[in-house]
């Protein structure tokens, strides 16, 4: 487990993750701008096919990465069959939101709790979310197997630093 302060750069095996990498930090402040800064600024004006697909390449990258580091959490050593599971459900995940008003439903309302919950431990008060289901932001899917390949290369990485320090 990550603690407060830890300090990633020296820590090998936190820094295990994908989720940790600069791609996926990149992920997440592009979502985070998209998102609360330049879908408000634009709108739905000519830039909302392109605010729309970054959210949903950014989302691509950081869902299998966020789902193997909670997943690998409760399965200790089992880390690939962590990462088999985050891939499934990451594609399974966003499929079914394309494809389902009730998964929709459900996204926003886990979301939006989220959301309402950082704005009460911050000063910041992010905007609630309304996703648009449209078929063209399955392409993003096409990132999973990069992300799932990014992945292995941190596994590897990890072990061969554990390997190394015994």
């Amino acid at each position: 487990m990550i603690h407060p302060g830890t300090d990633l750069s020296k820590n090998r095996k936190a820094t295990g993750y994908f989720l940790f990498s600069a791609p996926c930090l990149i992920a997440v402040l592009v979502l985070v701008l998209n998102d609360h800064i330049l879908k408000a600024h634009f709108g739905l004006g000519p830039f909302s096919v392109i605010t729309g697909k970054l959210s949903d390449f950014a989302g691509a990258i950081i869902l299998p990465a966020w789902l193997e580091f909670v997943m690998a959490a409760f399965m200790g050593q089992r880390r690939d069959r962590a990462l088999t599971l985050a891939v499934i459900a990451s594609c399974a995940g966003l499929v079914a939101i394309e494809l389902s008003p009730v998964a929709i439903n459900i996204y926003e309302s886990i979301n939006n709790v989220f959301l309402s919950f950082f704005a009460q431990i911050t000063s910041i008060k992010p905007s609630l979310t309304k996703l648009t289901a449209d078929l063209s932001d399955l392409l993003a899917l096409a990132l999973i197997p990069w992300v799932r390949k990014k992945c292995q290369e941190f596994h590897t990485k990890s072990s061969a630093f554990s390997i190394a320090k015994a």
